[in-house]
């Protein structure tokens, strides 16, 4: 079905406001834990299960958002993982082109 997108006019700068189609029903959180001897990929229900923390056992510790029309769940990681507010921003615009900056 249709939904009209929403639009960001007139709001400050930093604000999460998810601009394109709900695609899926159910945000999916997948994390992947990996390195040359183990690779581990578990499907986490919501934010509250996300553990941050530095591991020098793994080369790689990835979060995959699968749907991030949650704008709230979406702010909720920018505070657990100290994303910028303008960042997210971002992250959540559809028409916003692929970029790179370095932080």
């Amino acid at each position: 079905m249709w939904q009209p997108r929403k639009r960001k006019t007139g709001l400050p700068p930093g604000s999460v406001i998810f601009t394109g189609n709900k695609k899926v029903e159910k945000i999916q959180i997948h994390y992947l834990q990996y390195n040359q001897d183990h690779f581990e990929d578990n499907a986490l229900d919501n934010h509250s299960e996300i553990i941050v923390q530095e591991s020098a056992e793994h080369i790689v510790d990835w979060y995959d958002i699968r749907g991030l029309h949650d704008d709230k769940l979406i702010e909720q990681l920018g505070k657990t993982f100290k994303i910028h507010s303008l960042v997210l921003e971002d992250v959540v615009d559809t028409e916003q082109r692929p970029k790179y900056e370095e932080f």
